[in-house]
C-alpha cells in the first residue's frame, strides 16, 4: 500500500482506504516517507497500539491506531517541563 495523503503529520491515508494515528513519538520517523513509499500493516497486540506500519525498503517501523481512534491519556508520552524560577 501506498500513502495517498498525510494530515496534521500524525495520520496517514493510505491507497486501500485505510486511515492510520501515528504514535506521536515516531511522527518524526515518517517525515521523509512520501506517495511512493509502500507500506506493509501488521497487526500488533501493544498496551496501546493495535498495528505496526512498516516500511520495508528504509526499515523503518512505527506504531498506529485505526485514524478515527484516540490515544489513551495514561499512554501519551509525558514531556518533562524545566521548573519555573522564583
Amino acid at each position: 500500500m501506498r500513502i495517498k495523503k498525510r494530515q496534521n503529520g500524525c495520520i496517514i491515508e493510505l491507497d486501500d482506504g485505510s486511515a492510520w494515528r501515528i504514535w506521536p513519538n515516531d511522527v518524526e520517523r515518517i517525515k521523509e516517507w512520501t506517495h511512493s513509499t509502500k507500506l506493509t500493516i501488521y497487526k500488533f497486540n501493544g498496551d496501546f497500539c493495535t498495528h505496526v506500519l512498516f516500511d520495508r525498503l528504509q526499515g523503518i517501523c512505527v506504531r498506529a491506531i485505526d485514524a478515527a481512534e484516540h490515544w489513551p491519556s495514561e499512554a501519551m508520552p509525558q514531556r518533562d517541563h524545566a521548573p519555573i524560577a522564583a
